[in-house]
C-alpha cells in the first residue's frame, strides 16, 4: 500500500529523501527518453550521492514559477475533482522507489501531474497521445499509488492555455518501470566514475612590442633592435626537444605566437 512520507517538497529533507530512492520523476532518464539527461549522467550521480547541479536562475526563477503554475492549476482542477494534496510517498511493494504527486485525492483514487505549458506538450496532448518521455513518471505514479487514473496537465496557471489527458495503470508498463529500475541498480553497482582527464595547459607567452618606425625623408625613430634581440631570445628559448604532453603543448602555443608575430 502507498505510505505518504512527511517532508515537505522542496524541502532539503525532501531532497535528501530523493537521494534515497529511485523517484518517478527520474524514471525516463533510465529508458534514455529523457530530453535534458542521459543514463551515464544519473548513474554517475546516484554512484556519487549527489544532485544534478542548477543555476540559481533555474532554480530561484524556474522552479519557483513552476511551483506558482501548480499550486494555481491545483486549483482549477479541484473545481472537478475536490480538493488534492501535494505529497510525497513509497510503496513497500516496490522498494527503492518513490514518487512526488503534484496532487492526490483523499482517497486516492485520483494523481495529478502538472507540466509548464509548451506548444509542443500541447498540441500532442490535445490530439490524445502523451508523449513517450513522460509515461515513466505517470506510470510509476499510478503504480506506487494505486490510483485509479493521473490527470496529466500542460497548463501556463490558467485555463486559457489548458490541455490535459487521462492516463490509466498498464500492468505491463509497471512490469516495464521493475524491470528497468532492476536493472539500471545492477548497473549501478558495477558503475564506475571516471575521473576527468585533465589536458595540460600551455604557459603563457608574452607579447613582443609591435615593430615602429617614424620616418621623416631618414628614420628618425626605431625600436627595430630592441625587437630584434627580444625575438632572437625567444626564438632560442623554445624547447625543441619535445616528450612530454606539457612539451608538446607549449610548443603548439610557441608556432601560434610566432606566425601571429610574423604576420
Amino acid at each position: 500500500a502507498f505510505h505518504i512520507v512527511n517532508v515537505k517538497q522542496g524541502s532539503n529533507e525532501w531532497l535528501e529523501f530523493r537521494r534515497k530512492h529511485n523517484t518517478a520523476s527520474e524514471a525516463a532518464i533510465i529508458f534514455g527518453l529523457h530530453k535534458n539527461m542521459k543514463r551515464t549522467e544519473l548513474l554517475k550521480l546516484k554512484k556519487l550521492g549527489t544532485d544534478k547541479e542548477f543555476s540559481d536562475y533555474t532554480k530561484n526563477v524556474v522552479f519557483e514559477k513552476g511551483h506558482e503554475i501548480e499550486a494555481l492549476a491545483r486549483e482549477i482542477l479541484e473545481e472537478r475533482v475536490g480538493e488534492l494534496y501535494p505529497v510525497t510517498g513509497i510503496n513497500p511493494d516496490y522498494p527503492g522507489l518513490s514518487v512526488s504527486l503534484d496532487g492526490m485525492d483523499i482517497e486516492g483514487k485520483i494523481v495529478f501531474e502538472c507540466k509548464q505549458w509548451s506548444s509542443e506538450l500541447a498540441d500532442s496532448i490535445s490530439n490524445g497521445v502523451l508523449p513517450d518521455n513522460h509515461w515513466p513518471q505517470c506510470q510509476q505514479a499510478l503504480m506506487l499509488t494505486g490510483a485509479e487514473k493521473l490527470i496529466f496537465v500542460c497548463t501556463d496557471g490558467t485555463t486559457d492555455k489548458w490541455e490535459e489527458i487521462e492516463v490509466f495503470p498498464s500492468q505491463a508498463r509497471f512490469d516495464q518501470l521493475v524491470m528497468g529500475w532492476k536493472t539500471f541498480d545492477e548497473d549501478l553497482e558495477s558503475f564506475v566514475v571516471k575521473d576527468k582527464k585533465v589536458e595540460p595547459t600551455a604557459k603563457a607567452i608574452s607579447d613582443l612590442p609591435m615593430p615602429m618606425l617614424v620616418v621623416s625623408g631618414a628614420v628618425e625613430k626605431t625600436n627595430l633592435p630592441e625587437f630584434v634581440n627580444l625575438a632572437k631570445s625567444f626564438i632560442s628559448s623554445i624547447n625543441t626537444e619535445l616528450n612530454s604532453d606539457q612539451d608538446f603543448a607549449d610548443a603548439e602555443e610557441a608556432v601560434k605566437f610566432c606566425k601571429k608575430a610574423e604576420d
